[in-house]
């Protein structure tokens, strides 16, 4: 749409581009003398390109039906019909249609239908990738709540036939519960991956019930937060055991028979953490590197067999986790800082946003998926500026709660139990803050 109206503006049609036109009239109360001209285009360009994608967010939740070519068409109707020719005008900031230059209120109408019908096709595209995932059988390993349980829905969704697994029948059982709605029944199997005499005995269920597994996702995953110096070599061991041990049990459990067949996509859900090194983050962070060189490894080997691997390496989600997180040191600030992190909105993604990003990518066959702004720039500056990269982090580690003892590992507590004792009223905040997304997520 931006494309367009410059092309009308080259051709004498549009005069100024109604979005320059605002963004000057709403800075000129704050800068008297006006902005440059340079710094005024690129912020109405910035400014035009975040009210498109907020109105195409607004147009992903319209039924399916009314996303159709002429739906996508009636949608740019609409928002031009809604802004241009009500809003703006009784605002001030653009005269109404009837009275301005005739050139211009044709134009808009005419970007507004391009932009409708890009929108259109743009769903029509994710859409049809998405049916290659219909009728196939997905294993969803660790898929009771958070980033898991929305992963399970996102495929239903698409018509997959899904298969999950925990630790918890009570989990897996409310699992099953919320997902009911969103398609076939889900297969549910308590199952510990961290043992691989039970990851083959689940994986030979869903074989058995389901059929051929095409597409296996690991996401099984726990957090233990706190200073290197409350850290006993049995936490990392643990987060071995837990994180990489779960993936790759799961993983070789279903691999033989996908090689047999020559076809299918492994997926593992490893984290940002698994390239960059965080601090209080130790034992996570070296399981999920673990986990993202066998991913890279394993892509290497069996690309000659048909099979796909993704390394998904994503950044915080808002998913209620810090909840079942555990804690070492100072046990309550390290909740503080965490859980404030992992829901920040500029900070983190909501967790079923991730999982329709996670499921297009396997619709795709992508190999590597990173997201979230924060996870790119990391990246970005651990591989381009590593020596800015390890003094930004090192400085970030400086303000992080210290451990009450050098000398001692301390003990482990759970986020919902150090909320439910504590006395701290920024930790009362930060839970009447998230107690609805974790819920919302099932934690």
């Amino acid at each position: 749409m931006s494309l367009f109206m410059l092309g009308a503006k080259k051709l004498g049609a549009l005069g100024e581009p109604p979005p320059r036109r605002i963004v000057r009239r709403l800075l000129a109360p704050l800068r008297p003398l006006g902005p440059s001209s340079t710094s005024l285009d690129l912020t109405a360009l910035a400014a035009h390109f975040a009210f498109g994608a907020s109105m195409g967010t607004i147009f992903a939740g319209l039924p399916a039906r009314a996303r159709s070519q002429r739906g996508g068409l009636l949608f740019g109707a609409a928002v031009w019909a809604a802004n241009y020719a009500v809003i703006m005008p009784k605002l001030g900031l653009m005269p109404p249609a009837r009275w301005d230059r005739p050139a211009r209120p044709t134009s808009m109408v005419a970007a507004h239908l391009v932009y409708g019908a890009a929108l259109a096709s743009a769903h029509r595209q994710l859409h049809s990738e998405l049916d290659s995932l219909r009728g196939k059988v997905v294993v969803v390993a660790g898929g009771t709540r958070g980033l898991g349980r929305c992963l399970a829905r996102a495929l239903l969704e698409a018509g997959a036939k899904v298969a999950i697994c925990g630790r918890s029948p009570e989990s897996l059982a409310r699992a099953q519960e919320f997902l009911r709605p969103f398609g076939a029944p889900v297969l549910a199997d308590v199952c510990d991956l961290r043992h691989a005499d039970q990851a083959r005995t689940f994986i030979q269920r869903v074989e058995s019930e389901l059929g051929p597994i095409q597409v296996l996702i690991t996401n099984a995953a726990t957090i233990e937060v706190g200073p290197i110096e409350a850290l006993a070599a049995e936490d990392f061991q643990a987060a071995m055991s837990e994180i990489f041990g779960s993936a790759l049990n799961a993983t070789l459990a279903a691999l033989p028979a996908m090689q047999a067949r020559g076809r299918g996509t492994i997926a593992i859900i490893s984290s940002i953490g698994g390239k960059l090194g965080v601090p209080h983050l130790a034992p996570y962070s070296a399981a999920k590197f673990a986990q993202v060189g066998f991913a890279e490894a394993l892509q290497a080997e069996v690309g000659k067999d048909g099979l796909r691997v993704l390394t998904v390496t994503p950044g915080l989600m808002r998913t209620g986790s810090h909840l079942h997180a555990t804690y070492k040191g100072d046990a309550e600030r390290e909740l503080l800082w965490f859980g404030a992190s992992a829901v920040a909105p500029l900070l983190s993604i909501d967790a079923d946003r991730a999982a329709r990003k996670i499921v297009a990518a396997i619709a795709r066959g992508d190999r590597f998926l990173t997201f979230t702004p924060a996870a790119h720039v990391g990246a970005w500056l651990h591989g381009e500026l590593p020596e800015l990269w390890s003094l930004l982090f090192s400085t970030i580690g400086r303000f992080l709660p210290r451990s009450p003892s050098r000398r001692l590992p301390s003990a482990s507590l759970e986020g919902q139990v150090i909320f439910a004792n504590s006395n701290s009223w920024l930790l009362d905040r930060l839970r009447s803050w998230t107690t609805p997304l974790a819920a919302q997520h099932g934690q």
